[in-house]
């Protein structure tokens, strides 16, 4: 977000701006809510419920009304359905609580602080379009190249000037890809996870999380994997489980332990195998 967003921000709720320093201040820490998205750390995540995105996205230097393609969305972070956001709405109508959820930047970083990715999970760019904003994710090398380790997807869900800002799903990466099950897929348990992965000696961890989940409700590591292009596939197992599940694969051990990662959302229909 540029500097004349961000004073949009400031201007249009006074008090606002001391919220969202502590935020950046405390490592994406959340400031409370009766919403089940209560912060970037502890925040309620994976959802596949769909929705039409909305008609208010955010483009160059400031916020512009713009019409986004009438498609139906997944909800990935940090909210499940419109019924969440509503709520959020509510509280920072009342008391400016948890203003990160208007910022496509700290959402993204916050989602990749979830999964436990945060050495991965620098800002490198950003850009935003009529379908939503795209925010490149990594860190720099030794040399200070920046390495990409995935590009998030974002849309404005909910109405009204703070529709907030939700993980739809992530770019096709040549490097590595998660593109097995599908986004907002209905899997069983064991369910077979699988992709495209280019490196050499890669080791490929894959971890389930379920909504209000602190840990990893599933795991599997390490999957050998190499080359231009490959296929990679395993199976994970899993318990039975109500609510959506997050699924995401990573691979480090070259530069530092996380240096790219892919994900997708799905229902679950209970533990098997």
């Amino acid at each position: 977000m540029d500097t004349q967003t961000k004073s949009n921000l400031r201007t249009r709720r006074p008090g606002r701006t001391a919220a969202l320093v502590l935020v950046l201040g405390a490592a994406l820490a959340a400031c409370g809510s009766s919403s089940k998205s209560s912060g970037p750390t502890t925040s309620a995540v994976p959802a596949s419920s769909s929705t039409t995105p909305p008609t208010t996205t955010t483009t160059g230097v400031g916020p512009t009304t713009t019409t986004a393609p009438a498609t139906p969305v997944t909800f990935v972070y940090p909210f499940r359905d419109l019924t969440e956001v509503r709520a959020w709405q509510r509280s920072y109508e009342s008391g400016g609580h948890q203003p990160w959820h208007l910022d496509a930047d700290i959402t993204s970083t916050s989602f990749a602080a979830f999964l436990g990715y945060t050495s991965a999970g620098r800002v490198m760019s950003s850009r935003a379009d009529a379908s939503g904003s795209y925010v490149a994710l990594g860190f720099r090398n030794p040399n200070g190249a920046a390495i990409v380790a995935t590009t998030i997807h974002l849309v404005r869900v909910g109405t009204g000037a703070d529709a907030p800002w939700e993980v739809v799903g992530d770019l096709p990466s040549s490097t590595l890809s998660l593109t097995t099950p599908a986004l907002g897929a209905t899997v069983a348990s064991p369910v077979r996870v699988g992709g495209q992965v280019t490196g050499v000696d890669e080791s490929l961890h894959v971890q389930l999380r379920s909504l209000g989940s602190s840990t990893a409700v599933a795991d599997r590591c390490c999957i050998a994997a190499g080359g231009e292009h490959q296929p990679w596939s395993t199976q994970v197992t899993f318990e039975r489980a109500a609510d959506p599940l997050l699924i995401a694969v990573s691979t480090g051990g070259h530069l530092q332990a996380v240096e790219h990662f892919a994900f997708t959302a799905v229902h679950p229909t209970g533990a098997g195998g």
